[in-house]
């Protein structure tokens, strides 16, 4: 998920090559625009070290890393959720920012779940469901 999936004006997330490699527009919903807001304010802080430092843009899709160079450097390409360390690929051979990890972002959800004493196991897939349930 990147910066610009988010789109408060019209409060919808972009989710961009799921499922049949479709983009897909979903509601946004209006309780999440602030906490969203803040968690911005904070990577943004993570994206301008990452510039300062001279660390490679983030990853791009497809071929648009080579068809716009400078565009991972951009805050619109960001990661929504950065993982808080750097690591360098294999075949490019350059240090940059990846997104969190899916292993690390299940761990958070499961433990906001139990922060908030739910009694039954919370996973991304669980919230999904729920989620679509009560559109």
């Amino acid at each position: 998920l990147r910066v610009k999936d988010l789109d408060f004006e019209r409060d919808q997330l972009v989710i961009r090559a799921g499922k049949g490699d479709e983009d897909r527009v979903t509601v946004l919903p209006s309780i999440l625009i602030e906490p969203l807001e803040k968690h911005l304010q904070k990577i943004r802080v993570l994206y301008d070290l990452d510039r300062a430092t001279g660390l490679a843009g983030v990853s791009m899709p497809g071929a648009l890393g080579r068809k716009y160079p400078k565009a991972g450097k951009q805050w619109s390409w960001f990661w929504v959720f950065p993982a808080a360390s750097t690591g360098i690929a294999r075949k490019a051979r350059l240090k940059r920012r990846y997104h969190i990890l899916d292993k690390v972002f299940q761990r958070h959800i499961r433990v906001a779940g139990q922060r908030a004493q739910l009694n039954k196991r919370v996973t991304p897939h669980v919230l999904r469901h729920w989620f679509a349930t009560h559109l």
